[in-house]
């Protein structure tokens, strides 16, 4: 992974089970959130965004605790990349 520029915030992907909305962006650090279902009709979604400090990581953790939403991976992505390989 490379380090990302001075000023520029790391990027993370966080991946719960269950269904959240693009209408939980706001309350979830500005982060981009897409939903899918998997074969036998598991729901997961996936937090993708620039956070400025683990303080606003936890917040985005904490929330999605309070949700009772299972953290499935949470993961700090190098700069324009989002994508698995």
């Amino acid at each position: 992974m490379t380090a990302h520029p001075a000023g520029e915030p790391p990027t993370f992907r966080i991946r719960v089970q269950g269904r959240l909305g693009p209408e939980w962006s706001d309350r979830l650090g500005g982060m981009k959130v897409t939903a899918w279902e998997a074969a036998g009709g598991t729901v997961f979604a996936e937090l993708t965004g620039p956070l400025t400090d683990e303080a606003a990581l936890m917040g985005v953790l904490e929330h999605l605790y309070n949700l009772r939403m299972p953290l499935l991976a949470v993961e700090r992505v190098e700069i324009g990349r989002t994508g698995d390989d």
